[in-house]
C-alpha cells in the first residue's frame, strides 16, 4: 500500500517537474531524457535542467 501511494506521489511530482520546466531557462535534450530515464535518475535531471545546470540553452 504504501509502495503505491509513494509511487503515485513520485509520478505527480515527475508531471509537475516536466510542466514547470517547459517554461524555464534549459530545456533537456532526448538523449539526457532517455539515459537518465533508463537509469532511474529522471527527476534529478529534470531538476538539474530546471535550475539551469544542465540541459540545452533556450534561444
Amino acid at each position: 500500500m504504501w509502495v503505491t501511494i509513494l509511487l503515485a506521489y513520485g509520478i505527480l511530482f515527475a508531471l509537475l517537474l516536466v510542466v514547470t520546466m517547459i517554461s524555464d531557462r534549459n530545456r533537456p535534450t532526448w538523449k539526457g531524457v532517455i539515459i537518465s530515464f533508463a537509469t532511474g535518475l529522471l527527476p534529478i535531471y529534470l531538476l538539474l535542467c530546471l535550475s539551469g545546470v544542465m540541459g540545452q540553452k533556450r534561444e
